[in-house]
């Protein structure tokens, strides 16, 4: 499948290329060369993943940054919030793990230990789309 060449000289084309994409400049193939693509002149071919898009020798390629570096604050602002979150999930980790181990003396206590973590786990999930959250509230407690 190739794009169509019927574009005018100095038309400004432009497209979003997905971090994976591959480009790569070959000449036409006989096909393209049917479709308008001139011979001698090079294509380039945009490989994405799903079907190649190949464009004729006037079509130029950019590429810029996403975006430009944070500031420094705002890094250090980042790295202590990602620290933050990190420290609460070692934290319920820590309580599950002291949870488990004096729960280990029953294995009833096990039972209704893994029935809490379930509805949890049930309740994280749920809550992963943010309008459902929304509508849940807090999981209930395990009796």
């Amino acid at each position: 499948m190739t794009n169509s060449t019927t574009r005018h000289l100095g038309e400004a084309l432009s497209f979003r290329l997905d971090s994976a994409a591959v480009v790569t400049v070959r000449m036409p193939t006989d096909d393209e060369r049917g479709h308008g693509y001139p011979e001698g002149q090079p294509v380039m071919v945009v490989a994405d993943g799903v079907l190649p898009k190949v464009f004729p020798a006037w079509v130029t390629l950019a590429v810029s940054s996403p975006h430009a570096a944070p500031a420094p604050d705002a890094a250090r602002d980042a790295l202590a919030y990602v620290l933050g979150i990190i420290g609460e999930k070692l934290d319920a980790v820590a309580a599950l793990v002291a949870d488990l181990a004096q729960a280990a003396e029953s294995p009833c206590a096990i039972a209704h230990l893994a029935g809490e973590v379930r509805e949890s786990e049930a309740a994280a999930w749920y809550c992963a789309d943010a309008s459902r959250c929304a509508l849940a509230g807090p999981a209930p407690a395990a009796t």
